[in-house]
């Protein structure tokens, strides 16, 4: 699809074109696949990544997002696509790779009584910073500087090593 071909059928999908959002979506589910694939996606994730892509380009178009050409609608619907689909991997790098039965199972040492002693606001500081959160945006989460969390982290990280130096 060419520049004013997106830019027809994307308006006349605003207007409620049914049959003008599924030409949208079957010309150019291909490029936000690949995309997808770019931007490191699992195979079986793909689909997924699509759909939320296109629901967030829908989502857009209904809250009154318009588009003075077709390449500014593709790089929004590229930004989507990579969006969600470093969400995907962030969700997955979250999930724990076993129960802690099967831990016990594997032979694998609780580390739970290195927490021991950890303020909860530290220890929601360190939760933030596993789960993959920037020292910017747990700051933000947190209320409180950046700069403050830096020192924490660094306090925290030498506090534990110690713990486990004395547990090991």
């Amino acid at each position: 699809m060419n520049d004013d071909n997106i830019m027809s059928a994307l308006d006349a999908a605003i207007s409620g074109d049914q049959i003008a959002w599924k030409l949208l979506i079957d010309n150019l589910s291909y490029q936000v696949r690949l995309w997808a694939i770019r931007a490191g996606a699992e195979l079986s994730d793909i689909n997924d990544i699509s759909q939320v892509a296109w629901l967030k380009l829908w989502l857009a178009l209904n809250r009154g997002r318009r588009f003075t050409s077709g390449a500014e609608m593709l790089g929004y619907l590229q930004k989507c696509t990579r969006t969600e689909a470093i969400e995907v991997w962030r969700r997955a790098q979250r999930q724990p790779k076993c129960s802690d039965e099967e831990a016990q199972e594997r032979g694998y040492t609780p580390v739970t009584h290195l927490f021991d002693g950890i303020a909860d606001s530290d220890l929601r500081l360190l939760a933030y910073l596993w789960y993959g959160y920037s020292v910017k945006e747990t700051a933000t989460l947190m209320g409180m500087k950046a700069s403050t969390v830096y020192k924490r982290r660094s306090r925290l990280h030498r506090d534990l090593q110690r713990a486990s130096a004395l547990f090991g």
